[in-house]
């Protein structure tokens, strides 16, 4: 069993601003463009806001928990609460329809798509001190389920192979025990790597930033383990925050003591930098803040929240990384998590995913009104 401080476990969130960029290395082009792709992947996809009336979606705040998660294109999750269960239906946008599709007498915490939208992870809460996973297809069917003992819960899908799952289970003095489970055949391996935040790069390798826990640090050195070989390779100096998507990797990196950073994006299979944007981060007491995020994977369009001359106050932008390109979506909008379609037209926003943002039209509207 590892231990973590508290420190350590706190979410990256907040915000920097982009003041240069610099490109070393191009994707590979298509034949269609960046905004050309869009277009086409949004042809046959009527507006959600013009279609469906009934938006927004009238619920009593003390059902409703969150939106959660995609199931298609034109599907959410919506996880609802009452004293004796928790449900999780699914509400087509287009054609209205809701339907049941789990129900557990646990508290649900979460759903998380894998990267196809094939397979769904849903995170329950028998207690305080128990957690349990249970996958289910896209009908429903389960596919998968294992009991853990935790206080809280990590876990992140492989990309490259999208019935494997990272798990890192905490105790409530930030103890963790890490497992990877093969959910095909239903095996584990316990405490492959001693990491509780990683990201997948591909079947054999997880890259993770390894802090000192004894002695808290602004950043951190990122390391890439490969699981066949047991070998951990360094891969980048002062680092506070790294994500992976199908193609690319991305590093944040703090590179200066006045909060200078620099985003960095390699490519995946080859780890060399494709581009790079310079920020400038803020911090939260002893820690940088980094904004959220969202990648599409087809258009190699980055979404993030840049932070303005007024606190709190950020725009949604659009970054292209093939040219470094700004795009603004939308001026004076809050900081909240973003999660992106799988056609990449809508992102869902909010603490809650309670809105909905077309990027196409640039519009934020409400998916949920809560009564008391």
């Amino acid at each position: 069993m590892v231990r973590i401080g508290t420190y350590f476990f706190t979410v990256f969130l907040c915000f920097f601003c982009f003041a240069g960029c610099e490109s070393s290395h191009q994707l590979k082009e298509n034949k269609e463009t960046s905004d050309e792709r869009e277009l086409h992947s949004n042809e046959q996809t009527a507006s959600f806001f013009e279609e469906n009336s009934e938006l927004p979606l009238k619920f009593k705040e003390t059902q409703f928990h969150s939106v959660s998660e995609w199931k298609d294109d034109q599907t959410i999750f919506l996880i609802m609460n009452d004293a004796s269960k928790s449900t999780i239906y699914t509400y087509n946008l287009l054609t209205k329809e809701k339907e049941k599709f789990y129900e557990t007498e646990d508290p649900i915490v979460k759903i998380e798509a894998n990267d196809k939208h094939n397979l769904f992870l849903i995170h329950t809460s028998p207690s305080n001190y128990e957690a349990e996973l249970i996958i289910l297809d896209g009908e429903g069917n389960k596919k998968f389920e294992k009991r853990i003992e935790s206080h809280d819960l990590q876990y992140a899908w492989n990309k490259s192979n999208n019935e494997q799952l990272y798990v890192a289970a905490f105790n409530e003095d930030w103890t963790f025990q890490t497992y990877l489970f093969h959910i095909e055949d239903g095996t584990a391996v316990q405490n492959p790597v001693q990491a509780p935040f990683v990201q997948w790069l591909n079947n054999k390798e997880l890259a993770y930033i390894k802090w000192n826990e004894d002695e808290p640090t602004l950043s951190a050195p990122l390391f890439i383990y490969d699981l066949e070989n047991k070998k951990e390779t360094l891969f980048a100096e002062n680092t506070i925050a790294n994500s992976t998507f199908n193609q690319i990797m991305l590093t944040v990196k703090l590179i200066d003591e006045q909060g200078g950073g620099l985003y960095v994006f390699n490519d995946l299979k080859t780890k060399e930098k494709i581009i790079s944007f310079e920020t400038k981060l803020a911090s939260l007491y002893s820690e940088w803040l980094v904004p959220y995020f969202a990648l599409n994977d087809s258009t190699n369009a980055f979404y993030t929240f840049i932070s303005k001359e007024s606190e709190n106050v950020f725009k949604l932008s659009k970054i292209d990384l093939q040219t470094g390109d700004e795009t603004i979506i939308l001026n004076n909008i809050e900081n909240f998590p973003i999660k992106l379609s799988p056609n990449g037209r809508y992102l869902l926003y909010g603490p809650r995913y309670e809105k909905i943002i077309d990027l196409q039209k640039r519009e934020v509207k409400e998916l949920i009104e809560l009564s008391e």
